[in-house]
């Protein structure tokens, strides 16, 4: 299963029919990773995928140290990710920043 995808677990406590069984089938495969979707949010805002992966740092309390560390680039250029981040999001701050993020849909708690 892809990194980020919700594990789903039905039980039914009632015997289905094969049409209701075929129809739950068709419903789980047609579930969209609850991460893929969040990026997609994200290119709405104007995200692109490197500042989609630091914002997702950046949630997990990564400083820009630890961010850049992470995916091998300059301390100066993780600063102006995040900040372009703030200023994308009108956020004030990285925990406004993340709890925007997370509001809008691009971010899963």
């Amino acid at each position: 299963m892809p990194k980020g995808a919700y594990h789903v677990l039905i039980t039914f406590l009632e015997p289905v029919s094969d049409e209701d069984a075929e129809k739950t089938s068709a419903m789980i495969d047609t579930v969209i990773n609850q991460d893929e979707l969040s990026e997609i949010r994200a290119t709405q805002f104007g995200i692109s995928k490197k500042e989609y992966e630091i914002l997702k740092l950046v949630q997990k309390g990564f400083s820009n140290s630890q961010i850049a560390k992470e995916l091998e680039i300059g301390t100066g250029t993780v600063r102006n990710y995040v900040s372009s981040l703030i200023h994308k999001m009108n956020a004030s701050n990285r925990t406004m920043l993340v709890n925007l993020a997370i509001e809008k849909g691009l971010l899963i708690p």
